[in-house]
This record gives C-alpha cells, sequence and structure tokens, in this order.
C-alpha cells in the first residue's frame, strides 16, 4: 500500500495537463483494461483451435481383481493394463475454418483497441475542457467579485461625500451579491466536473489538481478564427480511418467466414488413432498388443440442422452488411452536423470576441463617466452586465468549440 501511494503521488502530480490526464486514464480506466482482457482472450481462443490440429497422446493404466467363486473363476485373480494411445485429426475442414476466422478477430482486436482509446480520449478531453472552462469562470467571477467590492466601497464614499444616492449603494450590493450567488455555483459546478473527470481517470474522486493549458484563450482564439476544414475531404479520410466502421467492416469478414464453417456440416471428419498396451497378472510389461486405425464420421442426416445452420449464417451476414451500411451513413452525417456546429462556433467566437472588445471599451468609458459624476450607477451596472454576458458567452463558444473538435477528430479518426 505504501509503495502505491508513492506511486501515485509521482503519477498524481498537482499540475494536471491535458496530455497527462489522457495517459493517466488510458492506464487505469477500466473500458481499457476490459478490452485488454478481451483481447488476451481471442489469442487464447485461436491457441485452443490450434492446439486441436496436433496430436493428443494419453496414457492409461488401470488394475481389477476378481474374487474366487465367481463364474469360472477358482482362485483370486490380479489384473495390470497398461496403455499407450494416440490421436490425430487428419482431415477437420471445420477447425482449420474456426482457426481462420480467429484470425479475423484478433485483427479485429486491433481496432477494437483503437475504437476504445479514441473513446476515452474524446470522454476525457470532453471532461477536461468542462474543467477548464469553468475554472476560467470562475477566475472571472473572483475578479468580478473584487470589482464588485471596490465599487461598493467607492459608491459609499461617494454617499458620504453626497455624491451618490441611497439606491446607488442598494444597486452595488445588489450586483455584489449576485455575483457572489454565480461564484458559490460556480464552484459547485467546477467540484462536480473535476469528480467526472477524476472518475474516468479512475482515481480518488477528491483528488484535485491545477490545472494548465497550453495556450492562452486569447492564442487559441486567433488560432480557432485561422482553422479551416474542408467538409469533402474530412467525410472522405472518416469513411477511411474511423475505427467504428473498421470493426463492423471484420464483423462482415466473421459473418461472411460463419457461413463456410456451417457448410462444413455437409463434410467428413476423419482422424487416425493407435495404441499401444499390455496386460498381465503382475505389474510388469508382457501381453503386448497394439493397434492403428483411421476413423471416419460424416453425417448423413442431420433432420436439416446444417441447412438451418447455412441460413441462419446467411442472414447474419445480410445483417451486418446493412449495418455496415448504415453505420457509415451515420458517420457522415455524423461529420456533417459537427462541421457545422464548428463553423457555427467559429462564427459565434468571432462575434463573442468583437462584442468582449465592444463591451470592455464601453464599461471602461462609463466606469470613468460615473467617477465623474456624468451617469448614475444605473448605467454604470449596466455596462458590467453587457461587459460580464459577453465575456461568459466568449468562455461558452470557445471551450464548447474545443469539446466539439474532439468530437471531430474522433470522428474523423485522427487528431488535428
Amino acid at each position: 500500500m505504501f509503495i502505491f501511494c508513492l506511486i501515485g503521488q509521482k503519477i498524481y502530480g498537482e499540475d494536471l495537463t491535458l496530455e497527462k490526464a489522457v495517459e493517466i486514464a488510458l492506464q487505469n480506466n477500466s473500458d481499457w483494461k476490459i478490452a485488454q482482457k478481451n483481447k488476451e482472450n481471442t489469442f487464447l481462443q485461436k491457441r485452443k483451435n490450434q492446439s486441436s490440429l496436433f496430436p493428443s497422446f494419453n496414457l492409461g493404466s488401470n488394475y481389477s481383481r476378481t474374487d474366487a467363486g465367481s463364474i469360472g473363476v477358482i482362485s483370486p485373480q490380479d489384473n495390470y493394463s497398461n496403455s499407450i494411445s494416440l490421436t490425430q485429426n487428419i482431415f477437420n475442414r471445420k477447425l482449420n475454418l474456426l482457426i481462420n476466422q480467429t484470425d479475423l478477430s484478433i485483427e479485429q482486436t486491433r481496432y477494437i483497441d483503437y475504437q476504445v482509446r479514441h473513446a476515452i480520449i474524446l470522454a476525457v478531453k470532453t471532461a477536461y475542457y468542462n474543467v477548464l472552462g469553468l475554472q476560467s469562470k470562475l477566475d472571472f467571477y473572483k475578479d468580478t467579485f473584487a470589482r464588485d467590492e471596490e465599487q461598493l466601497k467607492y459608491s459609499q464614499n461617494l454617499l458620504e461625500q453626497g455624491k451618490a444616492i441611497k439606491t446607488d449603494i442598494l444597486r452595488a450590493e445588489i450586483t455584489l451579491e449576485g455575483t457572489r450567488q454565480n461564484l458559490n455555483t460556480t464552484q459547485n459546478d467546477l467540484r462536480s466536473a473535476k469528480m467526472i473527470l477524476n472518475n474516468l481517470l479512475n482515481i480518488p474522486l477528491e483528488k484535485d489538481f491545477q490545472f494548465t493549458s497550453k495556450e492562452s484563450i486569447d492564442d487559441g482564439t486567433k488560432k480557432i478564427l485561422a482553422e479551416h476544414f474542408a467538409l469533402e475531404e474530412y467525410a472522405e479520410r472518416a469513411k477511411k480511418n474511423n475505427y467504428q466502421l473498421k470493426v463492423k467492416d471484420y464483423d462482415m469478414n466473421i459473418s461472411k467466414a460463419n457461413i463456410d464453417i456451417a457448410r462444413t456440416g455437409y463434410l467428413p471428419v476423419i482422424g487416425g488413432s493407435g495404441s499401444l498396451g499390455w496386460s498381465d497378472d503382475k505389474p510388469q510389461f508382457n501381453n503386448r498388443e497394439w493397434r492403428v486405425g483411421v476413423n471416419l464420421s460424416w453425417t448423413v442426416f442431420d433432420a436439416g440442422l446444417t441447412k438451418t445452420s447455412i441460413r441462419q449464417a446467411e442472414i447474419n451476414k445480410n445483417r451486418t452488411e446493412e449495418e455496415y451500411m448504415k453505420l457509415e451513413k451515420q458517420i457522415i452525417l455524423n461529420v456533417q452536423k459537427i462541421y457545422n456546429d464548428l463553423e457555427n462556433l467559429r462564427n459565434s467566437l468571432e462575434i463573442s470576441r468583437k462584442n468582449l472588445e465592444l463591451a470592455t471599451e464601453n464599461y471602461d468609458i462609463v466606469k470613468v463617466q460615473y467617477q465623474n459624476g456624468l451617469v448614475s450607477s444605473l448605467n454604470l451596472i449596466d455596462a458590467e452586465v453587457v461587459y460580464t454576458q459577453s465575456k461568459l458567452n466568449l468562455l461558452d463558444a470557445y471551450y464548447n468549440y474545443k469539446v466539439k473538435l474532439a468530437e471531430w477528430e474522433d470522428a474523423i479518426g485522427e487528431e488535428i
């Protein structure tokens, strides 16, 4: 336990970047561990099928005693027997096809790994950006609260000087309490978002981190506004790279193999066998006897079982092909939808940035006018409300775009 804690302290440092969060999730996430167990089980299934291709050796030993008085037995008799036997598959088409099918399943697990990996990365990115977004809002509300406190004190001084009225103080107090409420709500939302992220990382929910980003919101916004994706190009790349589609493609190949496997019900199974045995009334190797044989098993009548199995396999194949085409359409539709969402969020981000510039300038002007007694506190509060909403709109647009970009990367099967 002590060693585990030390390792945990080393892995879970105070600073948590997005890359580190993804790394921890891939190490600890339950879905990833389950995928690895499934892969291991597929390899073991192949080994199990392959073992039937090799000869099987068996050793046998038996002792029996017949008491006197039995029919034809005058005195007690002991009987010792020992044997060595060998069996070998000579022709078993079904077994060979099962091994080939297992090879397809093993190849499929590679893309299942990618699929699970991308799902985990998408979930972590979404949770991480939610935390960053709420953290940015919390920092903004803290600055706003400090500014509102300062404004309340300033208004109180003006009231003492006879340059303000009581309603100015009341408005400042109401604004301050409103910011306090927003601050408390955001703190609670941030705690919940961190717990969701910690759950994805499979670490204690109460574990806290310092969250850091590689770029500022201003730099990130400029980069986003300079990005542009060609829908047609990425739609084709999605069909080529999407791991869900690759997994379903292997499902089709496996369903085709199942038809061939079902058809082996019409084929014979041929095996060889050999044995060497000894029997005596004493534990010694006398009275040796050996046998060699070839066994053939061929089902002549199975009441339509093979025919039904083939039909079921064909139905499953057709169903899998329909699922593949449906999934392909869904992926293209999803890419188009995410593309439209990205364009909308990019436009919203650009508008929010311009509005914030205007709201900031307006607030600075109104603040100076208020300090000079040219406008009332109501004008100042209105200017602050517009500035606050513009800032929050920018933060929402920025981090919503980040989340949507993660969905875009997942949909096309590659990282931008």
